[in-house]
């Protein structure tokens, strides 16, 4: 995920000179921007500093279980109520108020009652925040099977007559 986001913060250096410098951007990087993030497997999104959609590629829409036509141009607590008193929110509001970046991982609760982990990178950009987000939901599934697993086989041990045997049991 950071060499996508590296990318794509290269892209948007690349659009802030040629802005800065007073010419034009060359014709077709702004659509080559666009079909860049569009086609990423990551979530992409901008929201402004009004928490206002600007741009979610597909993605971004899927993971949060509804349609890109359903967010642009809605704030995010329009879209999803209560996300205000969220984890999530605090961090993109610590970002969007000092300017620096942030990772976390975050569970999200759709509206439809189904939940998804996600590994989110938010960077502020010009325009407010940029929010990369990727799908870690099976990850996490493994991971608790895991623990859950580990749990079961040291309890088998600690009950097992070998280990007490082995104790002097």
């Amino acid at each position: 995920m950071a060499f996508v986001l590296l990318s794509i913060a290269l892209v948007f250096l690349n659009r802030e000179a040629w802005a800065r410098s007073g010419r034009q951007v060359p014709p077709g990087e702004a659509e080559s921007l666009h079909s860049t993030l569009d086609n990423l497997m990551e979530g992409c999104q901008i929201v402004d500093r009004d928490w206002r959609y600007i741009y979610l590629n597909r993605v971004a829409a899927e993971h949060g279980r509804k349609s890109v036509k359903e967010l642009v141009g809605r704030t995010m607590p329009e879209a999803y109520p209560g996300i205000e008193q969220t984890e999530m929110f605090r961090v993109l509001r610590r970002c969007m108020e000092s300017r620096k970046p942030a990772a976390m991982e975050n569970e999200f609760a759709a509206p439809d009652g189904s939940t998804g982990w996600f590994q989110v990178v938010i960077q502020p950009v010009a325009e407010g925040l940029f929010i990369l987000s990727l799908d870690i939901t099976e990850r996490k599934r493994t991971e608790t099977a895991l623990r859950e697993t580990q749990a079961l086989f040291n309890a088998c041990m600690e009950s097992s007559p070998t280990r007490q045997m082995d104790e002097g049991r």
